[in-house]
């Protein structure tokens, strides 16, 4: 077993993981702040920003949890 193929596949998915949740939070923050109406916008591409950024962190935290599980399974292997 190399250690190198456990250490930096559990670097990146860490890293993925945490900008994937930190995205999610951050967007659940504006959409909240959107829908109070603290946050005035008169772009009309809004909700597609509040979508793209919702799927950008769904896909960063899955990529980041499936690399952190591979990286965890090469280390029992």
């Amino acid at each position: 077993m190399n250690i190198a193929n456990v250490v930096a596949p559990a670097t990146f998915g860490t890293l993925f993981l945490g900008v994937g949740i930190w995205q999610l939070i951050a967007t659940y923050k504006y959409f909240k702040n959107l829908k109070s109406g603290k946050t005035k916008s008169k772009s009309g591409f809004v909700g597609y920003a509040v979508w793209a950024s919702l799927m950008i962190g769904i896909v960063f935290t899955i990529f980041g949890l499936g690399t952190v599980i591979s990286a965890l399974i090469n280390l029992i292997k």
